[in-house]
């Protein structure tokens, strides 16, 4: 039977009515004010094809068909459904309430850089519907079965977005349980891998004093020796931990870079766990850290593998190319509703590449560093850009949590970021010898809708020894100053369309993580959107000046 469902759960399931093939949703969102009215929302999802199917229930992808309220725009065209029984064959009881709770917390903004987010759940009197965010590219599995072996510097980048989430998991407590290629969802590939992970459904929490580690379940080629039974005699009654998943990334990793499993069988494991046999690192040319790396995670004794936190900071891991801190990366929807009401304490959410109705094949992430098009008309833009040099110059799309951190940006002529922003910056003023533009937006505002705010060119490059006393309780550090271009507010709606880059058209620029750099005829499009938004306040402006000048003289008759 189910666990009784918890406030949390109650305020993500969805009103629905089920329909041929179809369902509809009815949503109520606040209006664009406080003093707004709630709005009534309706919305059609068309089921088209199936994802993937497990022992309790298939994973289904849907297309939105309508909306009732056109004037509010929804970025999702697409998601991916998972259906579960509630009984599955044989009359076995799925914990559905369980999973449905844990994939609750891990949507929360913070960690959504991590783990694939829920958009909300409904349920008939047979299944449980979880809606979830759609990635055209597939999984991690797909990608190793057609592929030679993984660089390093590919595998660091996967593995440590698995690290990191698993961190999250493990300081709450939770095991996953079952890390594996196929519950690891892309988001975009080369040059700069972005993973999810996803399946919470054997996940388990933990507590010492409450509840421990002891079910024998995964997926065995993942499966760490401690839960096979090796390590206690086969005596179920003995606990594991968290280490578990350590263990499956490790192996994860070996495969990544070797296209094969560490063990062939489960004779090979034993001989290794037995300490019969070492672990075969033969086949592929890796440094020594590397190797000591691998040995770590894929240590038999689970207390001698690293913390997740550990793992990260291995020295082989910091080798390379920074990772993206996306942690830190503060984000921004580009619908006023999203795609499911939160609970109010819960921020804006990323729009991410999940929602693309593009074919799987032109999904990709890479920015153009240089320009080489025709010359940008610097004519059409007003006079405060006409002097930038256009072409060579390199644009940042940037997040702000405030608008007053805009304005004391504006009174003292300086701004900063988190470390990995500023360091982002600091290497993009030095590249494109101080020519930076700066388009800035300000999210988790408590007015809609959401808007660009202005445009700023950075005008130093970072001073790390000095920080202003208005940012300190942000735990920011460094500064940098800033010539303040523009500050007209140009709706999402006009710059929707505008891309991050030429090659990723489903990666839009006002979805993306603050400090991404855009492409140079991306900035350009940005800069023409607030040139036109300038001339028509200056416009109305002059229609209302002599609007005004009407009603005097009409007066003095």
């Amino acid at each position: 039977m189910p666990r009784k469902q918890s406030d949390f759960v109650l305020d993500s399931k969805l009103k629905t009515q089920f329909l041929s093939r179809a369902v509809r949703h009815t949503r109520y969102i606040q209006g664009h004010t406080s003093r707004e009215r709630q709005i009534q929302v309706k919305e059609v999802w068309d089921r088209e094809s199936d994802l993937g199917r497990g022992s309790f229930g298939v994973v289904r992808l849907e297309r939105r068909r309508s909306i009732s309220t056109p004037n509010l725009e929804f970025p999702c065209r697409l998601r991916a459904v998972k259906e579960i029984q509630k009984r599955a064959m044989g009359g076995n009881s799925w914990d559905y309430m369980k999973e449905l709770e844990i994939i609750a917390k891990f949507s929360h903004p913070r960690y959504a850089p991590y783990f694939v987010r829920t958009y909300g759940w409904f349920e008939n009197a047979d299944a449980v519907f979880i809606t979830m965010e759609y990635f055209p590219l597939g999984d991690l599995q797909k990608f190793m079965r057609t592929s030679p072996p993984f660089s390093e510097e590919a595998t660091r980048q996967i593995v440590r977005q698995l690290l990191e989430g698993m961190e999250f998991m493990h300081e709450s407590d939770f095991a996953h349980r079952d890390i594996k290629p196929g519950n690891i969802l892309v988001e975009s590939n080369t040059p700069e891998w972005l993973v999810k992970i996803a399946d919470f459904g054997i996940s388990k929490q933990a507590r010492e004093g409450e509840t421990s580690l002891r079910t024998q379940v995964g997926t065995l080629s993942y499966m760490a020796p401690e839960v096979m039974g090796f390590l206690s005699g086969n005596d179920p009654a003995v606990a594991y931990s968290v280490a578990i998943d350590i263990w499956a990334i490790g192996v994860i990793a070996f495969e990544l870079l070797f296209k094969r499993l560490p063990f062939r069988d489960v004779f090979d494991l034993t001989s290794y766990v037995l300490g019969n046999k070492p672990l075969d690192l033969e086949g592929a040319s890796l440094p020594e850290s590397c190797r000591d790396f691998l040995g770590g995670l894929i240590m038999p004794n689970p207390v001698d593998r690293p913390t997740a936190v550990s793992a990260r900071n291995h020295p082989w891991m910091v080798e390379g190319v920074p990772p993206v801190d996306r942690e830190d990366s503060l984000f921004v929807t580009d619908s006023p509703m999203g795609l499911y009401v939160s609970p109010p304490h819960l921020a804006a959410t990323p729009a991410s590449l999940a929602w693309s109705d593009l074919p799987a094949a032109e999904v990709t992430d890479t920015p153009l560093t240089t320009y080489h098009g025709p010359q940008f008309d610097s004519s059409v833009l007003i006079r405060n850009f006409q002097d930038l040099s256009l072409e060579t110059t390199t644009y940042f799309v940037m997040r702000s949590d405030n608008e007053f951190d805009i304005e004391s940006s504006v009174a003292h002529g300086v701004w900063t970021s988190s470390q990995r922003v500023n360091k982002i910056l600091d290497k993009g003023f030095s590249r494109a010898n101080g020519r930076v533009i700066l388009v800035f937006s300000v999210i988790k505002r408590q007015v809609l809708p959401f808007n660009f705010c202005g445009v700023a060119q950075m005008t130093s490059p970072l001073d790390w020894e000095n920080t202003d006393d208005h940012w300190m309780e942000d735990t920011w550090r460094g500064r940098f100053t800033v010539d303040w271009l523009c500050l007209t507010e140009v709706s999402f709606d006009k710059t929707k369309t505008i891309p991050v880059s030429q090659k990723s058209p489903g990666f839009r620029a006002i979805a993306c993580y603050d400090g991404t750099e855009v492409s140079a005829l991306s900035g350009y499009e940005l800069l023409k959107a607030f040139s036109s938004e300038e001339s028509d306040v200056l416009a109305r402006r002059a229609n209302q000046s002599d609007a005004m000048s009407l009603d005097d003289f009409a007066g003095s008759l």
